[in-house]
């Protein structure tokens, strides 16, 4: 009889070896498949984003504001609404619409709407939290939500897409003596407004760079990877930082002075960027003056820095210059060669756009199409796509 030979520990080591190389080689191309499938669910999102933004313009003839404030000379209350919340309807979504009470403030609403995950509202391949619980926020909400005779609530649904101010990142609000005058904020220069803003409800006809041409919404993803860059809290910039243009003309160059160290709250959270879909307000600075760090960013964006800049600047409005001369120009200076956006000096920062698709970011456009602009784009064609009526016509990169 014949007799079966086994395999001998070196050729079984061998074998191993093989299988191990070619595992190696297709684990890339797996992970690759992986992220194709996330990059084109995030496309679809966005596109969903563009079809409930023209439902909602060919219902109310505008395009939604980026928050509804109550009161023109504060953002820090009465703060109704997020463009999120109010396109509820339009995402399928009526049955939260009707437990969204749109008589009170966002963060009086009821715990469980406001930590309702979205599917269409997040991006798959983002690495964050949803929803996500900010101690420091809860230690916050306890004492307001008591004032005010609320429940306090935890966890907060976590939206990664961010609504388009423009080139300006100022948070402020229009209006003289407390009004609201339409066409607020009118403190902001038309040709670094981008289609939202708090109190700014557009028409289709005011995005006079052509809807092609202009950025709506676009990718703010969440979590450990996108840590914020705070303001130095003493020295001679304490709560500011260096101008992000440095140089003279023709030699002008981007420089990212807006760096931190990662900022650990009293709750041992490193400070990361994130927004809840259910609020347009960011933290505000007297919060910064009384001790609590609250540092987050926020669900409108501004395109003063580039795209995947990291650490990610924080979004905070400053409460005590909401509006008027000076208090609603931009922190620094455009990118040179932009048309008309070279007010600077504001108090106010709005974070920048960021994704977690590797080299560059998805971006829905006015005319519902969606585009990735890479994170190296030019800045002034990036800030030029970026406003509604800058009054140049910006080519979106191939």
């Amino acid at each position: 009889m014949r007799k079966s030979r086994a395999f001998t520990l070196v050729e079984l080591l061998v074998v191993i070896a093989i299988i191990g190389v070619l595992v190696a080689l297709l684990l890339p191309a797996i992970q690759a498949a992986r992220e194709a499938a996330r990059r084109s669910n995030c496309v679809n999102n966005l596109k969903q984003f563009g079809i409930a933004l023209h439902n909602y313009h060919d219902t109310l003839k505008t395009f939604p504001p980026g928050g509804t404030v109550k009161d023109a000379r504060q953002i820090a209350d009465k703060l109704f609404a997020s463009p999120h919340a109010m396109l509820l309807a339009y995402f399928e979504e009526g049955g939260l619409k009707g437990l969204y009470d749109s008589k009170k403030d966002w963060q009086l609403q009821r715990p469980d709407v406001v930590a309702k995950v979205i599917p269409v509202y997040a991006c798959p391949s983002t690495t964050g939290e949803n929803p996500y619980l900010d101690k420091l926020l809860t230690q916050v909400w306890i004492i307001a939500s008591v004032q005010a005779g609320g429940a306090p609530y935890a966890e907060l649904g976590v939206t990664n897409y961010a609504f388009c101010k423009g080139v300006t990142d100022a948070q402020c609000l229009g209006g003289v003596n407390g009004t609201l005058p339409p066409g607020s904020p009118d403190w902001v220069p038309a040709s670094e407004r981008g289609m939202f803003d708090f109190n700014w409800a557009v028409g289709i006809r005011k995005v006079t760079d052509g809807t092609a041409n202009t950025i709506a919404v676009g990718e703010a993803a969440h979590g450990p990877a996108w840590p914020l860059a705070v303001p130095p809290p003493t020295g001679q910039n304490a709560g500011t930082w260096g101008p992000i243009w440095t140089g003279s003309a023709p030699n002008i160059v981007y420089s990212n002075t807006r760096t931190s160290s990662p900022v650990t709250d009293s709750f041992g959270q490193v400070r990361i960027a994130w927004q809840t879909w259910v609020a347009s307000e960011s933290p505000y600075k007297g919060l910064v003056a009384m001790g609590v760090p609250l540092y987050t960013s926020n669900i409108m964006a501004s395109t003063l820095e580039p795209l995947n800049k990291q650490p990610v600047t924080i979004s905070q409005h400053d409460d005590g210059n909401p509006k008027g001369s000076g208090g609603c120009a931009k922190s620094d200076l455009s990118a040179p060669g932009t048309k008309g956006k070279t007010t600077n000096g504001g108090s106010h920062y709005s974070s920048n756009y960021r994704s977690d698709h590797p080299g560059g970011g998805n971006f829905l456009f006015a005319d519902g199409s969606v585009h990735f602009l890479t994170e190296t784009i030019d800045m002034l064609t990036y800030q030029n796509l970026s406003t509604m009526a800058g009054g140049e016509i910006a080519p979106i990169p191939q």
